[in-house]
């Protein structure tokens, strides 16, 4: 693995059940936490798909006046398909 020079510090304040997942798989991948979260941020900021690209199918607005709050909303979403292209 390429050695980079560390830059500056970063403060990453994460939910308990955060933390205890990245430590586990940084456990299980044999580095250390911080060594894991950097990989992730860098590989994420080369090469991953923005958040965008990840979140863009289920991201939308439902514009009918047919569409009611209360407990039936469940049941009319369920058969809701986001992607308008039939």
């Amino acid at each position: 693995m390429k050695r980079n020079r560390l830059g500056g510090t970063l403060t990453l304040r994460l939910s308990t059940k955060s933390l205890r997942l990245l430590r586990a798989r940084a456990k299980k991948a044999g580095r250390s936490t911080s060594q894991l979260a950097r990989e992730l941020l860098e590989r994420d900021a080369e090469e991953g798909p923005s958040l965008w690209e990840r979140t863009r199918k289920h991201i939308g607005a439902v514009s009918s006046g047919g569409t009611i709050g209360g407990a039936n909303v469940r049941e009319l979403l369920e058969s809701w398909n986001p992607d308008r292209r039939g």
